[in-house]
């Protein structure tokens, strides 16, 4: 019974086996077959293509290839292709894809387009081969910006630590552009101006330096980005901290000058005669004939407010006399005086509620 039932079991794996194999063979073999005899369609380049070419009709053409081999980002449409610009240098028979073309032309100083707010591109000269590090200058450079004349060396502190954008040679192309160009000649392709990111205030150092024509440029730091990061942030930091510093000054010389204008205005009216208050501050800088003219005419003014005091208390109305203008009044009106304070201190005082 056992032998029967085992028998059975093979019997339908086998059938199983057979089904999956009819299968493999008929249905799904010719559908992978199918796929890798099948021939697609595609574009390529008919020549060698320079960066920042405008692709026209002649530079492309048709190849049919496996479709194996074909990716989703294939162009296969010349509407896809003609009038965009080869993001790189293209080869002959570079299939063209989408990633390898742009929309917009592409420039050779890109990094002309991208300046950060607050920054500004300025270009200096290099006068020998020396002052531009023998020609060894590369784009991401963090440089040092030193001043040689007969008369004196310095290295301004606002430009110890700068981004170097570009070496550019006579021809106006860059360095790194036609560093492996053979059609160029080798005194072509030597700097001639230095292209340098900075601040308002280091612009206006260079621009400075540029009419001396002084300027040295001494490498300080070619690799890691975060490195380099950490030495711009440095010296954007200490340009922060001088320009508060000159601020502080500005609002500080302001002040003065403020302050000496208002002196300047209470000396004309002082010597028109008319009395104004001045601080001890400006008092001591007043000649001693201003000084006594400032006391007769504060004598007056004084005088001139007691006066009034007194006429009010003489009327029946109670004022504040201090110890001072009290020591001045005769009996007849200090007696007035203190009968009418005791009046005014037995009113009542209002208590004010307030919620």
């Amino acid at each position: 019974m056992n032998l029967k039932k085992i028998f059975k079991n093979r019997l339908i794996i086998g059938l199983l086996a057979l089904l999956l194999a009819v299968l493999i063979i008929f249905v799904i073999n010719p559908f992978f077959v199918e796929k890798i005899n099948a021939r697609v369609d595609v574009f390529v380049f008919a020549s060698d293509i320079e960066r920042g070419k405008k692709i026209e009709k002649g530079d492309i053409k048709i190849l049919s290839i496996a479709g194996e081999n074909e990716t989703d980002n294939m162009l296969k449409t010349e509407e896809e292709i003609l009038g965009k610009y080869a993001k790189t240098d293209m080869y002959k028979g570079d299939v063209i894809s989408t990633p390898k073309l742009s929309d917009m032309p592409i420039k050779g100083d890109e990094y002309l387009y991208n300046i950060p707010k607050g920054k500004r591109a300025i270009s200096v000269t290099i006068t020998s081969f020396a002052k531009g590090l023998s020609a060894k200058l590369e784009k991401g450079d963090i440089v040092q910006i030193i001043s040689a004349t007969d008369e004196v060396t310095e290295a301004p502190p606002e430009l110890k630590y700068v981004y170097l954008l570009s070496a550019t040679a006579p021809t106006g192309l860059d360095k790194d552009k036609i560093e492996g160009d053979k059609d160029v000649d080798n005194k072509d392709k030597l700097p001639k101006t230095a292209t340098l990111l900075v601040g308002e205030e280091q612009a206006k150092k260079l621009a400075f330096l540029e009419k001396k024509e002084s300027i040295h440029i001494a490498l300080v730091f070619r690799g890691d980005k975060k490195e380099a990061d950490k030495l711009l942030k440095e010296q954007d930091d200490y340009i922060k901290k001088e320009r508060d510093k000159i601020e502080k000054e500005k609002k500080k010389l302001e002040k003065e000058k403020k302050a000496a204008k208002e002196k300047e205005e209470k000396l004309a009216k002082l010597s028109a005669g008319e009395f104004v208050e001045f601080t001890e501050k400006e008092l001591a800088t007043l000649t001693d004939e201003q000084r006594a003219v400032y006391q007769e005419l504060k004598a007056k003014e004084e005088a001139a407010k007691l006066a009034g005091k007194v006429a009010k208390l003489e009327a029946g109305e109670f004022i504040e006399f201090s110890e001072q203008e009290l020591a001045t009044l005769t009996d007849e009106q200090r007696a007035v005086y203190q009968a009418l304070k005791v009046k005014e201190d037995s009113k009542p005082k209002e208590n004010i509620e307030t919620n």
